[in-house]
């Protein structure tokens, strides 16, 4: 799917109408494809939800843990990016990783992928706003001692911030 949609992106350009409505079409497609009949329905749902952040547990099949998103936020976006295209999956290391920096770890799905695909990694995350750092706490309690949550950023002076 990824490769056709690469194709045409490179006809059209991303922000085209024909374009948003074929990437829209391929991320339903791919969506029936990856998951459960359940996971389809309770992220179409949570992409046509306005105005409430109350975050929902929704289930993929790449993840060891349910994981909550925010219905109608940046959240299901990155989820499927992260989760049902598995961006992250064309850039595996050649061996099992066993340290993982997240340097801006949002609500835990990068990290949440990792710890999934290697059982053996750990993850230090980062993640300095309070909302976000909320949920990667919530999403990643389930994968215990191997996750070190910190509620701060990288910086250029090697400080905390």
């Amino acid at each position: 799917m990824e490769k056709l949609r690469q194709l045409v992106r490179h006809f059209i350009s991303w922000d085209h109408p024909g374009y948003r409505f074929a990437a829209k079409v391929l991320d339903l497609i791919s969506l029936i494809s990856s998951q459960s009949l359940k996971t389809t329905i309770d992220f179409q749902r949570m992409k046509s939800v306005s105005g409430n952040n109350s975050a929902q547990c929704i289930n993929f099949e790449c993840l060891d843990y349910p994981f909550y998103i925010r219905p109608g936020t940046w959240d299901l976006s990155v989820a499927m990016n992260n989760f049902v295209r598995q961006e992250y999956g064309a850039v595996l290391p050649p061996a099992q990783p066993f340290t993982f920096v997240d340097g801006g770890a949002y609500t835990g799905d990068v990290s949440a992928y990792f710890l999934s695909l290697y059982p053996e990694m750990k993850v230090i995350a980062l993640e300095p706003m309070d909302d976000s750092y909320k949920l990667a706490v919530i999403n990643l309690r389930p994968y215990g001692n191997r996750v070190d949550l910190r509620k701060c950023c990288l910086s250029f002076d090697g400080k905390p911030v």
